[in-house]
């Protein structure tokens, strides 16, 4: 699966910013899985198990994580602040026509970019970085499209160049 299609699959399950860590059939197996995501060191680990079980999710303060939570009762899910959601990211571009951002990104694993999501459209797709076109794959929830709008005016990003990006219909 490429990334185009692994962020569109993360938006319409919980959001960009959830990972999902894997399922669990028992204690054991839930224990050896957030021994894994939970930032620090425990005593007790039965204590947070417990807690994650009654509450279906640990509040995390840390810098990156917000919460650990259990979905449909047996996967877990690292929740991550918004602000980490643009590591993904390389570039922003400032879209001089729709007056909007794309983040582009790599979708082949190469330095380029060749990929990005429309924050206009709300759209991922293909980007073609030297003739500035977009190319719509799918959808990205509103949700993700809206705290990426919020997380690139509150942080008050740095746009990587301006164009003005043409785009492909669907």
């Amino acid at each position: 699966m490429n990334v185009i299609e692994t962020l569109a699959e993360k938006s319409w399950d919980l959001g960009l910013n959830a990972t999902c860590e894997g399922e669990f059939n028992n204690l054991s197996e839930l224990k050896e899985i957030l021994d894994g995501v939970y930032p620090w060191e425990v005593d007790d680990q039965d204590e947070l198990v417990d807690q994650l079980l009654d509450d279906g999710y640990l509040a995390i303060e840390s810098e990156y994580v917000y919460e650990i939570q259990i979905v449909n009762e047996n996967k877990v899910y690292t929740i991550y602040r918004d602000i980490e959601i643009m590591e993904m990211f390389d570039k922003i571009i400032y879209d001089k026509i729709k007056n909007n951002y794309l983040l582009g990104f790599s979708n082949s694993g190469w330095l380029h970019i060749d990929a990005a999501i429309d924050l206009a459209s709300g759209m991922i797709g293909y980007f073609n970085a030297q003739e500035n076109i977009f190319t719509p794959v799918k959808n990205i929830s509103e949700d993700d499209i809206e705290m990426l709008r919020n997380v690139i005016e509150e942080y008050e990003f740095t746009v990587d160049w301006e164009a003005e990006v043409k785009r492909v219909e669907k």
